[in-house]
């Protein structure tokens, strides 16, 4: 039955192939050890070293047993990501030959028919099986665990005092709490001697301290016990709670539950039903009540006691089964305990669709190798986001590619980008994290990641995984910025580079390290400032370079060179003022911000485009023109001018200067014939002139109207800002959204698709129980 539980941990291993921060240090380790054997200085942890030191016992032993197939790999020249699933299926066969143990030992105590439940419920269970091949130290402590566990049911007291030292001592020295008690409760039973305890348990510590010790001392290039390290970090200096505090019931209200999906349900039957499960169970309930008072608290701390709970969710399954037959109501609990096994598997499908969905580092590292092509010279920016979701040493497959993952560098800084590409955390193009690359960078692509869950019980099945931008990958535009002084480091370890190629990126490089500096610089200099270890935002020693930025005044205009070399002086503001008004009216900047052409906020879209360059193709005026516009609405009196002013029309100043020219002419008319004409002829003429006028008004009034359509031709002031094009690309995508919404032909054919998928695969799994049941337990 050991098949499944190899069919079940390909499966998770396959699904989510990346590694997260808490299993970084296994990872590199593996990593370092089968590809830069005894060249300690490439090493990972040297350059990061982590929050605690770990052991380097167990990464040596799974590249031990890893190393031929990988070496088989590089003579064929696969990628060395595929060495990565190698190195976590080695260390999930360990935890599976490590059960098998286990299984043979529950066998013979409660039979085989017990065992075969065993196996199908760890199988069916997310957590466990996702963990199985997952380089944490938990996982190397988890097969000494099981395996003290096996020895503890044959009674091998001298190989279970000895893997419990070395669980204890090498791995995880929280592992006292659990294996602590079984050994207490087999030295008060008096099934083992004091004397032969000691025996076994003096040596066995002398030999765990000295293998650990000396391995990891050496390797570390200090004196050091690593699992010392961890227990007094942990325990007297109590620094764990930093990384979050949960509730002292967590373990049992959270953790378990999850853990074991439906099968907790089965637990206490197990415990009820059977003495010696009671025995078993014991240690393991008593260890989850200890580390409860730890404040800190991880699922992945209480893995070692779920074989011990499925051995009695196995008992209480078994006893079900075997006792369908004798009432009616035995029958439902013997279908209960098969449909159970149905239920860890959808919640097992739940949590690993999600899961799948927990790594957008790595892959949006994967991305970036797709999408830019291997012979590129790459020098990317790792940030801490993405170097904690997936991201491992494994995943750099390019080998003429820099990658740096320096800690601390502020965004948009120089430091950044100098880089060529970047991997960015944020969760929109408009974040702030990308605000300072909006003219210099162009997005290549933006990576999603598990956002939350939807329920609608109008599909099936009625739960879907929502996701959501978390990392995007940036190219830089500016090549005046990027430092191309890895392109020497990369001479060194790969390939040739043109000699003069070489020199011209090297001194672009060096102008960049220096932070400004002006003048000329020797080779030698050029060489110094351009060390890889500048190159990649890390001191001499492997500390990030944390360079102040300070405020600088503003510095004087620089003097410009002609052709010939000549120096012409900076002219004086007068003198510019007066060269500007003899050469013409100069447009202005727009008042607001711009989108750029090209960079993370260009227009998407050909329609959008073209519209926001229309825009932006319209000659904006001098503010000389909009202040004489303004002085003449302002001496306008008429009816007819105030209504202009209401509203807002545009006039040009060839109209005003004919307005004013037939006032003038007209008062001067008026005022000679007023001289000769009689009172009561003059009271006739005033109302003819009052009606004249405001007919006169009126069809100024219509020259000077101006059609809707012909707004964008008049000589005005327009500024296209960044949000008016952005909200006409969130209204482009809310009316596409509409439509997908409305298409009920689309809607029909998706639910139908989704309930032949749901259908399919629940077809797939009775199938196989059914198969699995028929040859088991018989007809």
């Amino acid at each position: 039955m050991e098949w499944l539980l190899v069919v079940a941990a390909a499966v998770h291993l396959i699904v989510a192939p990346y590694t997260k921060v808490e299993e970084s240090f296994n990872i590199q380790a593996c990593h370092d050890i089968l590809y830069h054997g005894l060249n300690l200085d490439k090493y990972d942890h040297l350059e990061f070293p982590g929050v605690v030191p770990r052991t380097f016992l167990g990464p040596i032993g799974v590249s031990a047993v890893a190393f031929p197939i990988v070496f088989l790999f590089q003579l064929i020249g696969i990628s060395k990501f595929y060495s990565q699933y190698v190195v976590r299926a080695v260390l999930g066969l360990f935890v599976i030959l490590a059960l098998k143990k286990y299984r043979e030992q529950l066998r013979v105590n409660f039979g085989n028919s017990m065992t075969t439940w065993f196996v199908l419920i760890t199988a069916s269970q997310f957590h466990f099986m996702y963990y199985l091949s997952r380089p944490l130290p938990n996982t190397f402590a988890l097969i000494v665990a099981i395996l003290v566990y096996a020895y503890w049911l044959e009674q091998k007291h001298k190989h279970m005092v000895f893997f419990s030292g070395v669980a204890v001592l090498i791995f995880r020295s929280e592992l006292c709490l659990l294996l602590g008690p079984i050994l207490l409760a087999d030295l008060v039973s008096q099934r083992i001697d004091t004397i032969k305890f000691l025996r076994y348990g003096i040596p066995s510590g002398f030999l765990c301290l000295a293998a650990t010790i000396g391995i990891d001392s050496c390797l570390w290039k200090k004196l050091l016990w690593a699992e010392g390290d961890v227990f007094w970090f942990n325990t007297y200096q109590n620094q764990s709670h930093n990384w979050g505090i949960y509730p002292f019931l967590w373990y049992w209200y959270s953790a378990l539950p999850r853990a074991l999906a439906f099968s907790l349900l089965m637990v206490p039957v197990g415990i009820f039903v059977d003495r010696r499960v009671r025995v078993m169970m014991a240690p393991a309930l008593l260890y989850v009540t200890l580390y409860s008072f730890l404040p800190h608290k991880e699922l992945r701390f209480i893995i070692y006691v779920i074989p011990i709970l499925n051995m009695a969710a196995a008992r209480a399954c078994h006893f079900f089964w075997e006792n369908r037959y004798k009432s009616t109501f035995r029958q439902f609990l013997g279908a209960g305990a098969v449909l159970h096994l149905l239920g860890n598997c959808c919640f097992t499908l739940l949590l690993l669709t999600i899961s799948s969905n927990n790594y957008p580092g790595g892959i949006a590292l994967h991305t970036l190798h797709k999408v830019v092509p291997k012979e590129a010279s790459v020098h990317v920016h790792i940030d801490n986001f993405a170097a904690q979701t997936g991201v491992s040493r494994f995943a750099q497959v390019n080998e003429n590619w820099r990658y740096n993952k320096t800690e601390g560098l502020r965004a948009g800084s120089q430091e950044l980008r100098s880089f060529t590409h970047l991997l960015v955390e944020a969760k929109s193009k408009y974040s702030y994290n990308l605000k300072h690359y909006t003219t210099s960078h162009q997005i290549l692509a933006s990576i999603d990641a598990f956002s939350h869950l939807n329920f609608n019980y109008q599909h099936i099945p009625p739960l879907k995984v929502r996701s959501k931008p978390s990392i995007f990958i940036l190219k830089n535009l500016v090549e005046e910025d990027i430092d191309f002084s890895f392109l020497q480091e990369a001479k060194e370890d790969i390939v040739e580079l043109d000699s003069e190629e070489l020199v011209s990126s090297e001194g672009e490089g060096s102008e960049k390290v220096t932070d400004g500096q002006e003048g000329e610089t020797s080779e030698s200099d050029k060489e110094e400032l351009a060390s890889p270890e500048e190159a990649h935002g890390v001191d001499a020693e492997g500390d990030p370079l944390m360079r102040l930025e300070e405020e600088e005044e503003p510095e004087a205009e620089p003097v410009m060179e002609d052709v010939v070399g000549s120096t012409a002086k900076v002219k004086e503001p007068i003198e510019a003022q007066e060269e500007e008004a003899e050469d013409g009216q100069q447009e202005e900047e727009p008042i607001g911000p711009v989108l750029p052409e090209v960079g993370c906020f260009a227009p998407e879209g050909v329609g959008v485009s073209e519209k926001f360059e229309e825009k932006c193709s319209i000659a904006e005026p001098s503010e000389a023109r909009i202040r004489e516009d303004l002085l003449v609405l302002e001496e306008r009196v008429t009816p007819s001018a105030s209504m202009y002013m209401e509203a807002e029309q545009p006039r040009t100043s060839d109209i005003d200067k004919d307005e004013r020219s037939v006032d003038t002419e007209e008062e001067e008319a008026s005022s000679k014939e007023d001289e000769n004409i009689a009172p009561e002829v003059v009271e006739e003429s005033k109302t003819s002139e009052v009606v004249e006028e405001e007919s006169r008004a009126a069809e100024v009034e219509e020259e000077t109207q101006v059609p809707r359509e012909m707004k964008d031709e008049m000589d005005v002031p327009i500024v296209y800002h960044e949000d008016e094009v952005s909200q006409e690309e969130e209204d482009m995508g809310q009316q596409m959204d509409r439509s997908n919404n409305t298409s009920e032909l689309g809607n029909i054919i998706a639910s139908v698709l989704d309930t032949i998928k749901a259908v399919c695969w629940k077809a797939v799994i009775l199938y196989l129980f059914w198969k699995i049941g028929l040859s088991l337990f018989g007809s």
